[in-house]
């Protein structure tokens, strides 16, 4: 049941301080889980971090900055077709690379989509403030049993699992989001209303934990905050000039 999910993410670089203590926390949940992860990215720190979690890396696939939008985060559709090319799971699982799991996520997640047809399960997640890097199992479970939460405005999901087969239709539909940037999620949970059987909202029983951090990955170019970076730009554009968008919040959603 376990086995049969690929885990796909995205490193940046764990030169800047906040960001590094999200991910790291958010791969030592990970590890507790054994969780099976495949990942790009070409930063700073990200070969060393993914050969010492025994996590693949996969080569380089196209990003933000070769569509000229400076940053070096991926395009989510060959982020995707790259994750789909090397598993040889049934299901993948996408999701960023600062999601705390809980404690059972991983055989939980196992046996929601092997009791649906052609699933894509997803939820909300909810912020919180870490002032420092996760690494013990203490630490781990003090963090869901006394951090504050707080779900973001709009219903924001950062993590999303579907059957292979599924992944290959959204692959054809899908527009070249930036991943990471904004609205991505969105158009995600588009595709899991309109081409999932069924679309499953499993927040209340697969919560998430997202240490809140500065995103300065997506500020390269001197902007004065995430707003205005040219790959959030991009994605807003793509996402607001298209009718394909939706929310955690729409009825159509299978509530567990």
């Amino acid at each position: 049941m376990e086995s049969d999910i690929t885990f796909v993410t995205s490193f940046r670089s764990f030169e800047a301080a906040p960001d590094a203590v999200a991910q790291c926390s958010a791969a030592f949940s990970w590890s507790l889980e054994r969780l099976s992860v495949v990942a790009v990215g070409d930063g700073p720190g990200v070969f060393d971090f993914c050969r010492d979690k025994g996590f693949a890396l996969l080569g380089r696939v196209r990003s933000a900055a070769d569509c000229g939008l400076k940053t070096s985060h991926p395009m989510l559709r060959d982020m995707l077709r790259a994750a789909l090319d090397y598993a040889k799971t049934g299901f993948l699982c996408l999701l960023n690379a600062d999601i705390i799991i809980p404690p059972g996520f991983h055989s939980r997640l196992g046996s929601i989509l092997l009791g649906a047809r052609n699933p894509m399960v997803t939820g909300m997640r909810h912020n919180v403030i870490l002032d420092r890097e996760i690494c013990t199992i203490e630490e781990y479970l003090r963090a869901w049993q006394e951090l504050p939460r707080v779900s973001l405005e709009g219903g924001g999901s950062d993590w999303f699992a579907f059957h292979r087969r599924l992944c290959q239709s959204m692959l054809s539909r899908m527009p070249d989001y930036v991943f990471g940037a904004t609205a991505w999620d969105n158009w995600l949970q588009w595709a899991g209303l309109t081409m999932a059987d069924p679309p499953i909202n499993a927040t209340a029983v697969l919560p998430t934990l997202h240490p809140q951090h500065t995103q300065k990955s997506l500020l390269v170019g001197g902007e004065p905050n995430i707003d205005v970076a040219p790959a959030v730009l991009y994605n807003r554009r793509l996402y607001y000039s298209s009718p394909q968008q939706a929310s955690m919040y729409d009825r159509r959603w299978r509530i567990l």
